[in-house]
């Protein structure tokens, strides 16, 4: 089965990104900018469905910033995602951090807290004390956290794991 970003080399993909590209004018359909590196960010996922199976209207062309912007993690008690204790909330960011290291591995976040960690751990399915150990002046990258999955394992997602141990040996 092909990964994600295998998918993203698809022609299937190339066309439809092509196309919502085409439609914004190569702009960024938040900032407006022609002139940084263009992104077509879905709005929604869901499970099973190929890049380029999604309803145009769903794609939207954003630039490089505006993308990051869209899967960064909020950092502040008002923009609280659910009426949870700020534990509970710094928590859930963390896990949402641990997904988004995983679709952008390379691209260094802040790791804000003991509750944020234990987030970031949970997506991975690692333990926190480990995650913990291995920040670099609190911050991470995807592709670290997976190099941690691949020594460390991860018994929770099996997946994970065999994805971790088969990037180590490419």
């Amino acid at each position: 089965m092909a990964s994600y970003q295998e998918l993203l080399l698809s022609p299937h993909w190339q066309r439809k990104r092509l196309a919502i590209l085409n439609r914004s004018d190569f702009k960024c359909e938040s900032c407006g900018s022609g002139e940084k590196t263009l992104h077509v960010h879905h709005t929604f996922y869901e499970s099973g469905r190929k890049p380029w199976e999604y309803p145009d209207d769903s794609l939207v062309a954003l630039c490089k910033d505006c993308h990051l912007k869209k899967h960064m993690v909020p950092k502040t008690s008002d923009e609280s995602l659910y009426p949870l204790e700020e534990a509970e909330n710094q928590a859930l960011r963390g896990y949402r951090a641990g997904l988004w290291s995983y679709t952008e591995q390379d691209l260094l976040f802040t790791v804000l807290d003991y509750e944020h960690a234990q987030g970031v751990a949970d997506w991975w399915g690692l333990p926190v004390d480990v995650v913990i150990a291995d920040l670099k002046d609190s911050t991470t990258c995807g592709r670290a956290l997976l190099a941690l999955v691949a020594r460390h394992g991860s018994p929770r997602k099996p997946w994970l794991e065999r994805y971790a141990k088969g990037k180590q040996e490419a």
